[in-house]
């Protein structure tokens, strides 16, 4: 079993080249659990783990390429596995899982507006290559232009800049699905103001669409510096949201809030492919669950 890592954030990306651009920084991986190595995505072992009551724990700093953390007889539930990633002009402190590799994969994450970037990183540890096949939803509904096959060599990864296909939209959510071998899959999101970096992050892969989707662990922090950031309509992106889609149909979302002892619920009406994002502007400091 294998976790693929997204490695350090990546500049330079081309949608016609198979290229993983120009890494930016460095990144930090750590994973602990049991009978694991941390290694290239060729395999080739980096770090032999430490055992410590009884858990094994490896890390390895100063990267610039992707890893994968292996498993041998081991649960994927008994790998914790997180990198960082930050530096150059792409400023900001990273932090997102590694992902066991799928061959469907959905993310929801990004942005193609002025002063935003949206890069598709693809990652394959496996000994074949890989054709991935992307399906773009975004907040004018989904994409259908034809999107060529991305092939994916093994043991590399591929960046992909989703503004050569969806320019100019706020809201994104991305399938990947692949033929071949299983693709990990991130979206690195950076933002520039004016001429200033203003920060970045990467996300990976998360749920499949359901009928019931549930989010712990919801932080709101500081919303009336942000109220008053997003007067500025540069800054209009700092509030909180909740993006929500449905693929293939209109429905109604309800949508159930909890914390600071109380629930609140609202509806949100869905049209078929189309990227929709809901203010949660009124809620006060603090942590919630979203159902």
């Amino acid at each position: 079993q294998v976790q693929a890592c997204a490695g350090p954030l990546r500049t330079g990306t081309s949608a016609t080249t198979a290229g993983a651009g120009t890494a930016v920084g460095t990144s930090t991986v750590t994973a602990a659990g049991t009978e694991l190595e941390l290694g290239t995505l060729d395999g080739t072992v980096t770090e032999q783990p430490a055992t410590l009551n009884g858990v094994q724990t490896v890390q390895s700093t100063g990267l610039t390429d992707p890893l994968a953390v292996r498993l041998s007889g081991a649960r994927a539930s008994d790998v914790t596995a997180l990198q960082t990633a930050s530096g150059g002009s792409l400023s900001g402190l990273s932090l997102s899982s590694c992902s066991t590799p799928s061959f469907d994969s959905w993310i929801q994450a990004g942005s193609t507006t002025t002063g935003r970037n949206t890069t598709l990183l693809l990652v394959n540890p496996s000994d074949l290559p890989a054709q991935a096949k992307l399906t773009l939803y975004t907040s004018s509904g989904v994409y259908t232009q034809q999107i060529a096959a991305l092939r994916v060599p093994a043991h590399s990864i591929r960046a992909v800049p989703l503004a050569a296909y969806v320019p100019n939209l706020p809201a994104l959510t991305v399938r990947v699905r692949s033929d071949r071998a299983p693709v990990a899959s991130f979206v690195q999101s950076d933002i520039t103001r004016v001429l200033q970096a203003g920060g970045s992050e990467i996300t990976a892969a998360g749920a499949a669409p359901a009928t019931e989707q549930v989010l712990t662990g919801v932080t709101i922090q500081n919303s009336a510096t942000q109220n008053g950031l997003a007067s500025d309509s540069s800054w209009s992106d700092a509030l909180p949201v909740l993006r929500l889609l449905s693929p293939n149909g209109q429905t109604r979302a309800r949508i159930t809030i909890r914390g600071h002892g109380k629930a609140t619920t609202l509806t949100q009406q869905l049209l078929p492919g189309m990227t929709t994002d809901v203010p949660l502007t009124s809620l006060e400091d603090g942590d919630y669950r979203i159902t």
